[in-house]
């Protein structure tokens, strides 16, 4: 005959069982670097700038040229609290476009060409073009009206993209490519330019802000599937 549990029995059970949980839990979190949220920290900020940025010009993204100071990166600057962003090399005075695993040496032209800063960060190209695109090819011109996007939680808005040659003068926001959407696509170079998107700058994962503004912590596969993140979907 089985024994049945006593109605205190299963009390205990449930909480031993809740504190285990919790205890997991707690280890999963400490396993999260601190580089790691304070990049997601960066993302988030860098997300509700453009947001605004879309709010004061008829909802619609900042687009991106060559010009100085009419990248998307310096058009959001006043949002994130920078005025007057001029150029001449000051790396420490942007750390909301640095993450703090990015370790790569700044190009060697940067800091002589006034670059004013190296950053981490780049923007979908899906949502956030040049000023200048072909709009009657496969691709649209400048930054994407928001009505036009439906499913925002879903939409890669900006990835990290460690390069040397990212900065803050002008340039860097033609570097976050969809699969088949503007460049030629091969699976073993990822979705960005270099294999490390692909790869991982975090122990195999990256942030990755999406366009309603939450970040998710997912390696460059899970951008894919079950739902490939960088397209707009209707």
């Amino acid at each position: 005959m089985k024994k049945k549990f006593t109605l205190n029995e299963l009390i205990v059970t449930v909480a031993l069982v809740s504190i285990g949980a919790c205890a997991v839990a707690a280890v999963a979190e400490k396993t999260v670097k601190p580089e790691v949220t304070a990049c997601a920290n960066n993302m988030k900020q860098l997300s509700l700038a453009a947001l605004q940025y879309a709010k004061d010009n008829n909802n619609t993204l900042p687009g991106t040229t060559y010009d100085v100071g009419k990248n998307w990166q310096l058009r959001i600057a006043p949002y994130l609290g920078y005025k007057n962003v001029k150029p001449g090399w000051r790396p420490n005075d942007y750390p909301i476009y640095k993450c703090p695993a990015d370790k790569t040496a700044p190009a060697k032209f940067l800091a002589p060409n006034a670059h004013i800063a190296k950053i981490s960060y780049c923007a979908n190209l899906t949502l956030i073009d040049f000023d200048t695109a072909d709009a009657n090819t496969d691709r649209h011109k400048g930054g994407r009206n928001l009505d036009k996007v439906a499913k925002h939680n879903m939409t890669i808005l900006f990835a990290e993209h460690h390069a040397p040659d990212q900065s803050l003068r002008y340039g860097a926001a033609a570097k976050c490519y969809q699969p088949g959407y503007t460049y030629e696509y091969s699976k073993p170079r990822g979705t960005l330019e270099n294999d490390d998107a692909k790869v991982g700058y975090h122990d195999y994962k990256n942030n990755w802000v999406m366009l309603d503004g939450h970040v998710e912590y997912m390696n460059y596969e899970a951008t894919l599937k079950p739902v490939n993140r960088w397209i707009l979907h209707k």
